[in-house]
């Protein structure tokens, strides 16, 4: 009952849906500063629980999120001294408080497809064919990728098997 209330109320607000969904994505990729340390998942996993109850306006500005991540400059030309691999990991960038910025993502996203119906991850291998492999050109960015779809390939090839060739497909012309 609170999670519906709770997206009446948001659906409510007088502004547009896209500006709902991206300051939904705020509170975790700017709000994480206040955000107790120790709650910081729990946070996250209630973002992704309201990102997937909404309708698709709303959370489609993941999809618009997660393009802006792949593309940002710091993918593009890895300026770090950590590995991506570390630097995609949330208990590593958290724990060490390393820039965030990466993981964060990745965790939201991965909330939120978590609670996600079937029709919600059905738009994934689309959206990482079309969208996603286009922008796709250095190896961090690669591994991005990979680390955003990676822990869904068996959800998806329960639900929607077809998928893992369409995305497996996509993955390989990289």
């Amino acid at each position: 009952h609170a999670l519906y209330m709770t997206c009446v109320e948001l659906m409510a607000v007088p502004v547009t849906p896209n500006i709902v969904g991206t300051c939904l994505l705020d509170v975790i990729a700017k709000g994480y500063t206040v955000i107790p340390s120790t709650q910081i998942q729990l946070w996250i996993n209630s973002i992704g629980l309201l990102m997937a109850a909404l309708p698709d306006s709303y959370w489609l500005t993941l999809h618009d999120r997660l393009l802006q991540v792949v593309t940002c400059p710091q993918l593009a030309a890895w300026p770090y001294f950590n590995s991506p691999f570390q630097m995609f990991n949330f208990d590593v960038t958290h724990n060490c408080l390393l820039e965030n910025k990466f993981s964060y993502t990745l965790a939201t996203a991965h909330a939120m497809w978590h609670h996600a119906g079937i029709g919600q991850i059905a738009t994934v291998p689309q959206f990482v064919k079309e969208k996603l492999s286009v922008a796709i050109k250095t190896e961090e960015q690669f591994l991005f990728l990979c680390h955003l779809v990676g822990p869904f390939l068996q959800r998806l090839n329960t639900e929607r098997p077809r998928s893992i060739v369409e995305i497996t497909a996509t993955l390989y012309h990289l």
